[in-house]
């Protein structure tokens, strides 16, 4: 667990949007870091009084396989949500 922690403050981490596969979408509430070929993916929401919350949803080792996920579109700096 303390990888996770570690690679969503790690100062060269790639950070991108997310996949929703069951709507099969990206979208703004689901961000994926990747660090070397570690990649953590947390949905990004608001509490009820407007604070930003993050749920951890999962995390692994790609294996040096993340030129997939790599081609997504990037998410660092994107509004938290808008709803």
């Amino acid at each position: 667990m303390d990888w996770i922690g570690i690679g969503l403050a790690y100062p060269s981490a790639i950070c991108l949007q997310g996949w929703l596969p069951h709507r099969k979408i990206l979208t703004l509430k689901r961000r994926v870091t990747v660090v070397h070929d570690f990649v953590i993916v947390i949905d990004l929401s608001k509490t009820q009084s407007g604070n930003p919350k993050a749920n951890f949803v999962t995390c692994y080792t790609a294996r040096n396989n993340t030129s997939r996920i790599r081609k997504t579109p990037n998410g660092l700096g994107m509004p938290l949500l808008n709803n």
